[in-house]
């Protein structure tokens, strides 16, 4: 998605950058962990495949994706005197991601978030990036129901939606996959935009 492709945004734990080349090689190294794969139900690609599909996210207007940056790593990293990419390549945590596909209602939103790096992980990170995502969905895209779809392995992915006021509507059996959703009412608009209220939108400038 190109709406998204000069944007970031700044959150308390982390920072929400658009999916540019310079992190694909990163990217794909998450990628190719076998219990990320499991946990993502994704497909292990080659790095050609991985930078092709960078180039159809960023032009698919159904498809938003942020890499998650730690933020307090990038703040450490940048009083190094380090360039501002390299900064944010060795502070790159995660990413979240909103896929609008379903033809018959434009603003149900798929809402997913990966944090690949395990010592990331229990420090509030997802919550918050999610969060940040929703309140993203809602005034820039126009989601009104947001839904995932999580293994049954995944413990920790159903907590955390549990946690952010989703209910789970479907189980699909022969995928062992529980589906959560969230309608976008006004109280439910109201509560995301004012926990997250906090947060600064800045241009990104980095170049690829």
């Amino acid at each position: 998605m190109k709406d998204n492709y000069n944007l970031r945004i700044d959150g308390n734990k982390v920072l929400l950058v658009p999916y540019r080349r310079t992190f694909v090689e990163n990217y794909h190294k998450w990628m190719s962990d076998p219990d990320l794969l499991v946990l993502t139900a994704s497909e292990p690609l080659a790095l050609k495949e991985e930078y092709e599909m960078q180039i159809s996210w960023h032009i698919d207007p159904k498809k938003c994706t942020f890499i998650l940056l730690q933020k307090s790593k990038f703040d450490e990293s940048k009083l190094t005197g380090r360039k501002e990419i390299d900064c944010e390549i060795s502070s790159m945590c995660g990413d979240v991601n909103l896929f609008f596909n379903n033809y018959e209602n434009s603003s149900d939103a798929e809402i997913e978030v990966m944090i690949a790096e395990p010592d990331c992980r229990r420090q509030g990170i997802a919550f918050e990036a999610v969060s940040i995502m929703m309140r993203y969905g809602i005034q820039k895209l126009g989601a009104k129901r947001f839904f995932a779809k999580i293994s049954s392995s995944n413990e920790a992915s159903q907590k955390l939606f549990r946690r952010l006021g989703f209910e789970e509507c479907n189980y699909v059996a022969c995928f062992d996959e529980h589906e959560y959703h969230l309608m976008v009412d006004e109280d439910v608009k109201e509560s995301i935009l004012d926990s997250t209220k906090y947060i600064i939108e800045r241009e990104y400038e980095v170049s690829d």
